[in-house]
């Protein structure tokens, strides 16, 4: 094949090389691949954050649990009462929302095991650590329920409650249930009592 190379010093043969059109080209890629990412990205798997809001303040209250050696009576088949306790306090506490829950535990002392909170979680894992006897062997009910009143004295909420949970009578400790019970009355705390055991002994 005969080619003649008169061709090539043609003033055609070779397009200038044009800087708008190439910039025009290389504009429509760049759209055309973040757009495809776009689509690709908007696709994949993504976290949703979900936070509930309340209009209302709920109730503060705290649980006053008995830890003394008699909540070991075994008539809670197949646990005692202790565990009997913790297992309601937990179905409890299931059943809140909007509450800030607080604990104090109880027998010959009486302490503060979780300050009111909507850490309902917290709660649980503490509740599930407690052994019986930590404080001692005997029952003080007004010691149980001051140190409730003082971890409820400063709170804002429209309602603060006690819920006291014990098998027995007050037999230590420097405070009656009396008189903790009427320091919870000034200050407008309500105290709930939950007898656990059979009948003839609460």
């Amino acid at each position: 094949i005969l080619f003649n190379v008169n061709i090539w010093k043609g003033s055609d043969s070779f397009r200038k090389v044009n800087p708008a059109r190439i910039f025009n080209i290389f504009f429509w890629i760049l759209f055309w691949s973040g757009f495809c990412s776009y689509i690709i990205a908007s696709g994949g798997p993504h976290i949703v954050e979900k936070e509930r809001i309340y209009l209302t303040k709920g109730v503060d209250l705290v649980i006053a649990l008995d830890e003394s050696g008699s909540m070991s009576t075994p008539d809670f088949e197949p646990g005692n009462r202790f565990e009997s306790a913790k297992r309601v306090i937990k179905e409890f506490t299931q059943s809140r929302e909007n509450d800030q829950i607080g604990m104090v535990t109880f027998a010959s002392d009486a302490v503060l095991r979780v300050p009111p909170t909507l850490d309902y979680k917290i709660l649980e894992h503490i509740l599930d650590g407690l052994k019986l006897m930590e404080l001692g062997e005997e029952t003080a009910i007004g010691m149980g329920i001051a140190v409730a009143v003082l971890h409820l004295k400063s709170s804002t909420a429209p309602d603060r409650i006690i819920i006291l949970i014990t098998d027995g009578v007050n037999n230590a400790g420097n405070i009656t249930p009396e008189q903790a019970a009427n320091l919870a009355s000034q200050l407008g705390i309500r105290i709930y009592t939950i007898g656990i055991g059979r009948e003839s002994d609460t």
